[in-house]
């Protein structure tokens, strides 16, 4: 059955929902399995250099149960999160429940890369685009240990909104409801990428390149399944599934803030995202994460706090002067007679931190529990490191020194963050990052600064599963200036073939 069929001049445009209408010896340029936002903008970026391009979809055009089934998996009782409903099996992907909050990396984020930040600047614009974002992620030093950041938010919806792109593209085709399952090979170059569509049939696709943009988890669960298959298309010793982490959150503690040393000190000329994390008119976020000079000398990981306030009053201001008056009442005294006078806010203090990247934190097979196209379901073993604790707990506290030194307000914090002995809970996620991880070294990463698996001569993996570090800020952006920057890396070998 065809989706969607229309014909302009020699061209035959299509989605293909029935894979026995392809034409078996028809050859691509690229296969991309995989179509969220990094296949997505990958096609799309290649179609605009007229290379032809095959889009493997596993799911459809719109959710479904039976679809999301695949995604089932056990975790480790430290991962918060059911892994089945932290992404979706759709077109669009997991862009299709997104917040959508948006920013590039640090530059000292890349320290663990085998490329810089600059690598990526030139895609800065592309991606921004393809969001439809304004301005730029700001930030500023307000002392020589603190910094604001800026985020901003898309409102894209890949599935929705590049749908018709797509549809009406002379270059690329999408197949919905393509499983990958198998491959073909010659030499070590893979040659043709075998799939079964929902009715249990097999069928193949034939490329020069191929690229597994499959997400977070899938694209180390199907590469650990090409690897049991022992066809030896790149070396088989490579950590694929090791390495995975993602960015912990939770709230940090809550506080009372003197407006006006808060304005005059904290002074926010930056973007703010309007409604941070649900929290209604009246309120405003500021983005406060350690400079990298703090960073290093400290020995800690990148993180961010975000302070949302209220400017107005709020009952929880007052439950929260009691509390704080168990600790430190002379203060409390002088905040509540401020309170009195509306002088006083309060305020919610949440983070999300870097967590490093560590072998034992990795995606496994299961072996004896397999879906119903008889691929092996995943097992995710996790836990916090401890250098993601100390990094919560050092900076939280450093902030908290920071808003007494200059008289902004008092926090009352979360056992966890005052007890090192206390675990910390993450309420995360929905950044599924790492488990096939850039590097130069194929004893510790999967690919390379290209993205083509170590040992492969025509197979990329793209997405947040190559990322080697994450510091703190949402990894769609990063994924974008990877896919464009991947477009121009393929662009470039096929003039060569």
């Amino acid at each position: 059955m065809f989706l969607e069929k229309k014909i302009i001049g020699c061209f035959i445009q299509m989605i293909i929902d029935n894979p026995n209408l392809l034409n078996p010896k028809e050859n691509y340029d690229v296969v991309i399995i995989g179509a969220g936002p990094a296949g997505i903008s990958l096609a799309l970026d290649l179609e605009k250099k007229k290379i032809k391009c095959c889009l493997l979809e596993a799911g459809g055009l719109e959710f479904t149960e039976n679809s999301q089934d695949i995604y089932k998996a056990s975790s480790s009782d430290n991962f918060p999160n059911n892994l089945e409903y932290s992404r979706l099996r759709m077109f669009g992907g997991t862009t299709g429940h997104w917040g959508g909050t948006c920013r590039t990396l640090d530059e000292y984020d890349f320290i663990n890369w085998p490329i810089n930040k600059e690598d990526l600047d030139p895609y800065f614009k592309k991606a921004q685009m393809y969001l439809d974002l304004h301005g730029e992620f700001g930030e500023k030093n307000v002392s020589s240990d603190i910094k604001l950041v800026e985020f901003r938010n898309s409102n894209i919806r890949f599935g929705d909104y590049y749908l018709n792109k797509i549809k009406s593209s002379k270059y690329i085709k999408l197949i919905l409801n393509a499983y990958v399952i198998n491959f073909s090979q010659e030499e070590k170059i893979l040659k043709k990428i075998k799939f079964f569509n929902v009715n249990g049939e097999k069928f193949n696709i034939k490329g020069n390149f191929f690229v597994f943009s499959a997400g977070g988890v899938e694209n180390s669960r199907l590469l650990l399944h090409f690897k049991d298959l022992e066809k030896n298309i790149f070396n088989k010793n490579l950590p694929i599934g090791n390495y995975w982490f993602e960015h912990p959150y939770t709230k940090l503690g809550e506080c009372l803030l003197n407006k006006s040393k808060l304005k005059k000190i904290l002074k926010n000329d930056l973007y703010s995202l309007p409604y941070a994390f649900g929290s209604g008119n009246f309120s405003k976020t500021l983005n406060i994460s350690p400079t990298n000079d703090y960073i290093k000398s400290n020995n800690i990981l990148n993180s961010c706090v975000f302070l949302t306030y209220y400017d107005r009053p709020n009952n929880d201001a007052k439950n929260l002067i009691q509390n704080l008056s168990c600790y430190a009442p002379k203060i409390s005294k002088k905040i509540f007679s401020l309170f009195k006078k509306g002088l006083v806010c309060n305020g919610v203090l949440r983070s999300s931190w870097e967590q490093d990247a560590e072998y034992n934190n990795c995606i496994k097979l299961v072996h004896n529990d397999k879906d119903k196209y008889n691929i092996p379901k995943i097992k995710l073993d996790y836990k916090l490191s401890e250098k993601s604790k100390f990094t919560a707990r050092n900076f939280f506290r450093k902030l908290s020194e920071y808003f007494i030194s200059n008289d902004i307000g008092r926090i009352k914090a979360e056992s966890f963050m005052l007890n090192d002995n206390e675990n910390i809970y993450s309420e995360a996620g929905y950044h599924h990052m790492g488990g096939t991880i850039m590097g130069n070294d194929i004893n510790n990463s999967v690919v390379d600064k290209n993205l083509k698996i170590h040992g492969s001569k025509n197979l990329y993996v793209l997405g947040s599963s190559v990322f080697p570090s994450g510091g703190y800020a949402n990894p769609t952006f990063t994924i974008l200036q990877l896919s464009f920057r991947l477009s121009d890396n393929i662009s470039n070998l096929l003039k060569k073939i």
